[in-house]
């Protein structure tokens, strides 16, 4: 096994470039800037449940609800737990017909 040491110099610098996307972004006038509006609005596609998804219904789907991506989630699929405002989830069964859509 390789034992990899680090430089204590080099450290700090990565550290703060990888801290640099977790800033606020400001105007040049000095107030912060809003973040984006939620995109996703998986009421306006609620009567989807019960049909059968197909490629082009996903993506017919996707944009009725303003998302900017879908993930469609099977039957015993694990799935992450991070929540993404402009993602729309479509849980199905195991024939494919949708039981459920959410955003997040």
């Amino acid at each position: 096994m390789k034992i990899i040491r680090t430089n204590a110099r080099m450290v700090g610098p990565l550290l703060l470039l990888s801290a640099g996307g977790c800033m606020a972004t400001f105007h040049p006038g000095g107030e912060k800037a809003e973040a984006p509006a939620a995109a996703c609005d998986a009421g306006r596609i609620g009567a989807a449940v019960g049909h059968v998804l197909d490629d082009a219904m996903g993506e017919k789907l996707r944009q009725d609800a303003g998302a900017r991506t879908i993930r469609v989630i099977h039957p015993g699929q694990p799935v992450t737990m991070d929540y993404r405002q402009d993602r729309l989830n479509v849980e199905v069964d195991a024939d494919g017909r949708i039981i459920r859509v959410n955003c997040g």
